[in-house]
């Protein structure tokens, strides 16, 4: 029995489907595909999925991964990608398939790309630079415990503001490890009422997942 990791890009309608849909519609493709993967043992046996890092609903990412295991050691992981990928939907591709280079807990920080749509790209820009000069944002999450206070300013870094036919363009890092995670939804809800951005009019793609050293880890399209 070996593992392995596949990643995937997630586009197009499925930015819309939440994780827990997604692990469920990835475990109906693993069963149409009839690969050899690993059940869990028990009462109730089901395939047993890993996912690095939980995409939160509403975003895009080309970085995606997940972990299987498979029962056939010899099993050549190109093959079992193009297994899945005859099984899934053209919205949910996987493109690299390999062995497992690294653990959740190494990742520190994830590579996000903000698009915003504006009738005025130069004043937006110029916004946006405004707010991330911010020596602190001040602000709350919500956590299972309830609300814990957070300093967005400090858990963002990195940033790079450009204009493209598409609109203004943010790339930036947020935190992602296991204590300081920063939510991209938050971060634009913050940007967005900082700087008079409705939510429609901001597009998130995750585009890397990068370690304490800032080296990244994922796959680069």
């Amino acid at each position: 029995m070996k593992t392995v990791r596949f990643f995937f890009r997630k586009e197009g309608s499925t930015v819309y489907i939440s994780h827990l849909d997604t692990t469920r519609f990835l475990s109906r493709v693993i069963k149409r595909s009839g690969i050899p993967v690993w059940y869990t043992e028990g009462f109730n046996p089901h395939i047993y999925l890993t996912f690095a890092q939980p995409l939160p609903l509403g975003c895009g990412s080309v970085c995606e991964s997940f972990d299987l295991r498979i029962t056939d050691d010899n099993a050549d992981p190109a093959d079992l990608a193009r297994r899945l990928n005859e099984a899934s939907s053209p919205d949910l591709p996987i493109f690299a398939a390999g062995e497992a280079t690294f653990a959740p807990a190494d990742i520190f920080y994830s590579a996000y790309r903000f698009t915003f749509t504006t009738s005025d790209p130069e004043g937006l820009t110029e916004q946006i630079q405004a707010f991330l000069a911010r020596k602190s944002v001040p602000a709350e999450k919500k956590t299972k415990r309830g609300t814990k206070a957070i300093d967005i300013a400090i858990l963002s870094s990195d940033p790079k503001i450009s204009v493209e036919p598409d609109g203004v363009i943010l790339e930036i890092l947020l935190s992602s490890g296991v204590e300081d995670t920063l939510s991209p939804i938050l971060y634009r809800s913050i940007l967005g009422e900082a700087c008079g951005i409705q939510p429609e009019c901001g597009r998130i793609l995750r585009t890397a997942m990068l370690n304490q050293s800032k080296t990244i880890l994922t796959p680069v399209l």
